[in-house]
């Protein structure tokens, strides 16, 4: 697997994968971690070679984090235990950065029944 996940939209932003990620830590390669939040949600840039990278999702896109636990699971699991917080751009008067889903048992007990009827 390659170090670098290329943007899968053509921009030429560079993103790391978060098992190689994990081999540099080991190595010491990765010197620093920044959590900067932004409208939608939370990026993680990690520096290496004096370049900040975002934690790339499988798909090779900048993730976007909806909550500091998943971050600081994910940056322990890469062997981050310390890190720094920029919450300069983001939207704190947003009610919630969580996505809301209904109940998916309700909605598909909803959906079943909506079969169940005539047309």
């Amino acid at each position: 697997m390659s170090l670098f996940v290329a943007s899968s939209t053509g921009a030429p932003t560079r993103t790391i994968a978060r098992d190689a990620a994990s081999r540099l830590v080991k190595t010491g390669a990765i010197h620093t971690a920044h959590v900067v939040g932004y409208k939608r949600g939370w990026r993680v840039l990690l520096t290496y070679d004096m370049t900040e990278l975002p934690v790339a999702t499988r798909r090779g896109k900048a993730r976007v984090f909806k909550r500091h636990k998943t971050i600081v699971s994910c940056l322990r699991d890469m062997g981050i235990v310390r890190f720094d917080v920029d919450a300069h751009r983001c939207d704190a008067s947003a009610e919630s950065l969580t996505i809301s889903r209904s109940n998916a048992g309700e909605r598909l007990c909803a959906e079943s029944h909506a079969s169940d009827r005539p047309l």
